[in-house]
């Protein structure tokens, strides 16, 4: 079956629409808990062990247990500014 063919699911974070065959949410990062069965393509509970339209058995999904969000390039830049550097700053303009 096609992409297209496919039924279009909901975020449970942020109620995004999102093809069935999304991992992740595009808008929230949020990982998508439903299973989609490989037979009749039917959108299942992510805790489902077989599908609710045909009873074929669902694969397994794993999900990430934590996330590590990236800071901003200019944040991780401003931490990594050393004091050292500011010190001899201080020293050269106060030797003028």
């Amino acid at each position: 079956m096609e992409r297209s063919e496919l039924k279009n699911i909901k975020c449970q974070l942020c109620g995004q629409t999102l093809s069935a065959d999304a991992n992740f949410c595009h808008k929230c990062g949020e990982p998508v808990k439903n299973k989609v069965c490989s037979k009749c393509k039917t959108v299942n509970n992510y805790n489902a062990q077989f599908c609710i339209n045909c009873g074929t058995k669902l694969e397994s999904v794993k999900y990430p247990k934590k996330y590590k969000i990236r800071k901003k390039k200019s944040e991780v830049i401003k931490e990594s500014r050393n004091p050292a550097i500011y010190f001899g700053i201080f020293i050269f303009i106060s030797a003028l």
